[in-house]
């Protein structure tokens, strides 16, 4: 257990979630092309090995004219004592580097995408990409808290010590404030229902 919250008269326990399904996953906007001789990261649905490219340059190249890729981001590792990712370099040249890219075509990213207008994109241009780039980025980040652990799961007691009505949930990534603040909307929820139920009881 890493927290244990009063809150209403009500237990919440933050715990680690360590089964957890990755990221990778879900449905994303963007696809990982990474490689690693130690590691298995990314996605791996891309059909794409390392030994098809001599260089990143040549790799980068093949996903704009064969992907179709609109946005395409390097993606780097820190290797020590755990590892983690990121789109841009870090400072250590001896534990880290390149390990490949996160890219999203043009295609999926005008589905996923609505201008100001809150209508499709049907050109590619810079309002998009800036969309799609952060994306992308976000995308990195929820993979690198999932790689890292930072995954959370909540379980509520009532004031008599018993799990409530839909009392745990798992597989908050990233921020375990989210996860406090979703763990404390089952509580408001269970004791709103408690007294409505209480004045429904002193009606009859």
């Amino acid at each position: 257990m890493i927290e244990s919250i009063k809150y209403k008269n009500h237990t919440i326990e933050i715990k680690h979630d360590d089964s957890s399904e990755s990221p990778r996953k879900w449905d994303n906007v963007g696809t990982m092309v990474l490689f690693h001789k130690r590691y298995l990261l990314g996605d791996t649905n891309h059909g794409l090995t390392r030994d098809m490219f001599n260089s990143w340059d040549e790799l980068e190249s093949h996903l704009i004219k064969e992907k179709n890729a609109g946005v395409v981001l390097p993606v780097y590792m820190y290797d020590h004592s755990g590892i983690t990712i990121s789109t841009n370099p870090f400072s250590c040249p001896w534990d880290s580097g390149q390990i490949g890219f996160i890219y999203a075509d043009k295609k999926t990213a005008k589905e996923n995408f609505y201008s100001k207008k809150n209508k499709p994109y049907q050109v590619w241009n810079k309002e998009l990409v800036k969309k799609v780039t952060e994306c992308l980025e976000s995308e990195i980040k929820t993979y690198d808290d999932y790689l890292n652990g930072n995954v959370y799961g909540f379980v509520i007691t009532g004031p008599n010590g018993e799990e409530v009505e839909d009392g745990s949930c798992w597989g908050y990534i990233g921020d375990m404030d989210y996860c406090i603040g979703e763990a404390k909307n089952v509580v408001d929820y269970q004791v709103k229902n408690e007294k409505v139920l209480d004045k429904q009881n002193l009606s009859v």
